[in-house]
């Protein structure tokens, strides 16, 4: 939430946030996924996202999922796990900066490495005491892992910059995380028809399908001050 104490810094914190939103690139977003696998033990999400290809309108290639977790590293440093499709996040959240000269490399990196690496917010390594290649003991849903760090970015004010960025299926693999609370995609006409087009496909999933330019309260939670 935003803290109310002057004019100045409401509308300071109105350009970050507007500027934040006009860098995620995505025309809908699908979230609230609720459900049940299906009898041979496939996902919701997959279902969902099987439906969701049905739609001529869907650009298929940008179809991309985010996981999230909530926990500890290192025993009492709350964090928040955000299990990300690797090849597609960089664009997805500009507002990282993830393909920037200053992290490209290290991106690529993350991007292939076939390891339970992990990226880690700055803050997070000033708090944890820790450098690039140590590895720190994650606990979410009472399991725990010890993750290798692989690089560390400015979270910015994105989830208070406590976060750590982790790929899917690693996330799935360590922490048996399978389902997604964000489906994100672009479209191949307005974004708000296609919504409308998806509305009774994803309430089946009991979900929400948002555009883009209609999802600034939701950039809001995320990026938290």
């Amino acid at each position: 939430t935003l803290f109310p104490y002057t004019t100045l810094f409401r509308s300071s914190m109105k350009e970050l946030v507007s500027g934040a939103y006009k860098q995620m690139d995505f025309d809908v977003s699908v979230t609230g996924i609720q459900g049940f696998p299906g009898i041979k033990g496939e996902s919701i999400t997959d279902k969902l996202i099987s439906k969701i290809k049905e739609n001529k309108n869907v650009n298929k290639d940008s179809i991309q999922i985010v996981r999230l977790g909530f926990g500890s590293a290192n025993t009492d440093t709350m964090i928040v796990l955000e299990g990300i499709d690797s090849k597609k996040y960089h664009k997805l959240n500009g507002f990282l900066e993830l393909d920037s000269n200053k992290y490209r490399e290290m991106y690529k990196k993350f991007d292939e490495s076939r390891d339970s690496e992990i990226i880690i917010t700055d803050k997070l390594k000033r708090a944890l005491n820790v450098n690039v290649g140590d590895k720190i003991t994650i606990d979410v849903n009472d399991i725990k892992k010890k993750l290798k760090i692989i690089g560390t970015i400015d979270g910015k004010v994105y989830d208070n910059g406590i976060f750590i960025l982790m790929k899917n299926d690693v996330m799935k693999k360590e922490f048996n995380i399978k389902e997604a609370n964000e489906i994100a995609f672009k479209t191949t006409k307005s974004p708000e028809s296609v919504k409308k087009e998806l509305k009774t496909v994803v309430k089946n999933f009991g979900a929400t399908a948002t555009t883009r330019d209609s999802s600034k309260s939701k950039i809001l939670i995320k990026i938290k001050c």
